[in-house]
């Protein structure tokens, strides 16, 4: 029996459990999730990388060095993995990411 069009799709689009902790291991990464998520609207990478860069110094705001230093991480290897994983799309030529955090599946069975 055949899996239907909308199974197929959504297991297309699941993590397995190895990929989805492999993402998740990078604090980075987990900060960008919660930035993006509920947003459906594309974020410009130097405003994702301010918010970051405040959330991981603990204050509202970050000096020009670290966003420009964040930036720079999730320009160059953080969002490209997280687009490869189907987590977000990403655009580098317009410095553009939308979230696509519904395509994570949060419920793993550890078995």
């Amino acid at each position: 029996m055949h899996d239907s069009t909308d199974e197929t799709i959504r297991k297309q689009n699941t993590l397995s459990e190895e990929e989805y902790h492999r993402l998740l291991a990078s604090r980075r990464r987990r900060l960008t999730l919660d930035v993006l998520s509920g947003r459906l609207d594309p974020v410009d990478v130097e405003d994702l990388a301010t918010a970051i860069a405040a959330r991981e110094n603990g204050r509202d705001g970050a000096d020009d060095e670290t966003v420009r230093e964040v930036a720079l991480s999730l320009h160059h290897v953080h969002l490209p993995a997280m687009a490869s994983a189907n987590t977000i799309e990403y655009d580098s030529e317009d410095g553009r990411v939308v979230s696509q955090t519904h395509r994570l599946d949060y419920e793993f069975r550890i078995e």
